[in-house]
């Protein structure tokens, strides 16, 4: 089977940090050498605008804060199905959050780009360029479930079914409609709301219990990245932040937004992607495990 390393889009793939933290929940082998501290993993649902691959699976491995970056080479990810992803260190895929220093990956299948391996044990193992090298082993959890997954494969169901087998397959967390709501930027007010979305988030919230979170990305008329907003619920304790109204509808304000050197022009914007995130199985606090992209909407 031929797998396939994409190297990690800070857009798409990096964790977000207006939320608790990519997933990773459960315990972690220990490696015996104690330079491999921890790893988080993220499934991802990208739409074709955005990815080639409909899942890919984005990882962290965290070592040990002595190891320098230059001493890395860069490190091997064995699936459960023996499925094996070999990533090469570059200075683009190093960063540091409060669980310490890390490098990371994407790993796709060109073969299968709706279906990647789920259950079982995972295999991790960071390698430096003086030889050693330190091994995590990890099980993954089923969507919307903090117990270890039981199928062996997850998959895009907006793009892909399973032909045979099926009882095999779990699909991940399904991607929130493009379609049949509009929105619209106010000048007046500064701010971008929507018409019709409380229906099609009812819509939504029935196909995929296990939707938990939500904020948006923020693009110009050039689809360029702008920033993102506040997530749609407090990570510490799920009350609502003001980004959906009660009444269901989108409310962002430029306060509610980060760009690259501060809150986003709201008036530049001109298309928006909403993120979507499991993880109602976990306490407020806890990280999740997958996340859907849906196409660009348009903003007027």
């Amino acid at each position: 089977m031929k797998l396939v390393v994409r190297l990690m889009m800070v857009l798409l793939f990096a964790c977000t940090v207006t939320l608790y933290g990519c997933g990773g929940g459960g315990g972690d082998e220990e490696s015996i050498d104690g330079l491999l501290r921890g790893v988080g993993w993220l499934y991802d649902n990208a739409p074709a605008d955005l990815s080639s691959h409909d899942i890919g699976l984005g990882v962290w491995l965290y070592y040990d804060q002595t190891l320098a970056t230059s001493d890395i080479q860069g490190f091997t990810v064995t699936a459960p199905d023996g499925g094996h992803w070999t990533v090469t260190a570059t200075s683009n895929l190093f960063g540091t959050t409060r669980n310490g220093p890390y490098v990371t990956g994407r790993l796709v299948n060109s073969n299968t780009p709706s279906r990647l391996p789920l259950a079982g044990t995972w295999t991790f193992t960071l390698r430096l360029k003086n030889g050693t090298i330190s091994s995590i082993q990890k099980k993954f959890h089923e969507p919307g479930s903090s117990a270890d997954a039981t199928h062996p494969y997850v998959y895009v169901k907006e793009d892909w079914t399973p032909n045979s087998n099926t009882s095999q397959y779990v699909a991940a967390l399904g991607r929130f409609s493009a379609y049949n709501y509009a929105l619209q930027y106010s000048a007046g007010v500064g701010s971008i709301t929507s018409t019709g979305l409380a229906n099609i988030r009812s819509m939504y919230f029935n196909a995929e219990p296990t939707a938990y979170n939500m904020y948006c990305w923020l693009y110009d008329a050039n689809r360029v990245y702008l920033g993102y907003t506040i997530t749609e619920y407090s990570a510490s304790d799920h009350s609502s932040t003001g980004l959906v109204t009660p009444g269901g509808e989108l409310a962002i304000s430029a306060a509610a937004t980060t760009g690259a050197s501060g809150p986003v022009d709201l008036s530049l914007v001109k298309y928006i992607r909403f993120v979507y995130v499991d993880g109602a199985q976990f306490s407020p606090g806890y990280g999740y495990d997958y996340r859907s992209v849906s196409y660009l909407v348009p903003v007027n």
